[in-house]
């Protein structure tokens, strides 16, 4: 069964509607609101299951940095993306590569790591890493070996 998410809404979300759709819907689980979450839902989905062609070393070197990131102070997805570029910054380029990437896949990368990190605080299986495999062996469910 697969996973059911549950958007709500506050006053913001609601002009931010209005605006877009006309009027501010009473209905909260179907119609011309729901349809938009939906499409919403998708268009994130579509962004995050692309994610740029980074090897498994960087892939590694970006999900450590995200186990520092707090959930209740750090949530910010700038601030996020400012410290993996802090990060990267020990690797030119791989700092070279984050600075050409667009919006999408600076979506992506954060998106992965917060899932990562996530999964390892619920003790889920982890999602495996989507950068190429350098070394010719599985990445497995582990960033930078650990378990």
């Amino acid at each position: 069964m697969g996973r059911k998410t549950s958007i709500y809404v506050d006053t913001v979300g609601d002009s931010i509607l209005a605006a877009r759709d006309g009027a501010v819907s009473e209905i909260k689980r179907h119609g011309r609101r729901s349809l938009i979450f939906r499409e919403l839902i998708r268009r994130y989905d579509r962004i995050c299951g692309d994610p740029p062609d980074l090897s498994a070393a960087e892939w590694s070197l970006l999900v450590d940095a995200g186990e520092a990131w707090d959930g209740k102070t750090d949530i910010d997805a700038g601030l996020r993306w400012a410290r993996l570029l802090v990060a990267a910054n020990r690797k030119e380029r791989l700092l070279k590569k984050l600075l050409d990437l667009g919006l999408a896949h600076q979506i992506a990368i954060v998106d992965y790591i917060e899932r990562y990190w996530a999964a390892k605080a619920r003790r889920d299986a982890v999602p495996p890493l989507p950068g190429r495999d350098d070394s010719g062996e599985s990445l497995g469910a582990r960033a930078n070996g650990r378990p």
